[in-house]
């Protein structure tokens, strides 16, 4: 089956950092939620960022497609960004995809997407290899990794230590409030650069 292109992922509600947010970032309209909805996302999203602390991502909230969300993640500089979740999914991974595919097209040149997902001991080391070379990554380089759940799979925290950048995507109905903190702890606050709730 062909996965969903940028265009057709599944609803994403984005939490991010208010530096360098442009008017017309802030001024995206949100595709119409019922009462419940938008009750539940805000719960867990507020719940998840007020243990983001104070150097975490700060109360811009708005529900993203991949395009405002690639655009929202640009002022950050980032050379490797990693998607991550406290819960084994392959959404980790189709998001960065999809976040590859857009930013190669908008940037004219490639954005290098890893899947990192399923890993063992071998793939770790070679993953990381590529991630942070010898001689350090080219100035036109980036890559954006799907990875594995770093409090689910304990070996995810190597390639994760090569990532500049994270976006925390956590799931409608299936991620835990403990967990969610305890994938913030590892990750680190300042590299967290907002938070995805996946919600379908």
């Amino acid at each position: 089956m062909t996965p969903p292109g940028p265009s057709r992922l599944p609803g994403l509600a984005f939490r991010a950092s208010s530096v360098g947010a442009s008017p017309e970032q802030r001024a995206f309209a949100a595709p119409a939620e019922s009462p419940h909805d938008v009750r539940d996302r805000r719960e867990v999203m507020a719940t998840v960022m007020a243990n983001a602390g104070p150097r975490g991502p700060q109360p811009i909230f708005q529900r993203y497609n991949v395009h405002e969300l690639w655009y929202a993640l640009l002022p950050r500089d980032w050379k490797c960004l990693a998607v991550v979740s406290p819960d084994q999914t392959p959404n980790t991974w189709r998001l960065a995809r999809s976040l590859a595919e857009l930013g190669t097209q908008a940037l004219g040149r490639l954005v290098e997407p890893v899947d990192a997902t399923g890993l063992d001991l071998g793939r770790v080391a070679s993953i990381t290899h590529r991630l942070a070379p010898r001689g350090g990554v080219p100035a036109d380089k980036q890559f954006i990794v799907g990875l594995d759940s770093p409090i689910e799979n304990a070996i995810a925290i190597g390639v994760l230590a090569a990532c500049d950048t994270v976006v925390l995507m956590v799931e409608k109905n299936r991620t835990t409030i403990p967990k969610a903190r305890r994938t913030i702890e590892v990750v680190g606050r300042d590299r967290l650069a907002g938070v995805v709730l996946a919600l379908d």
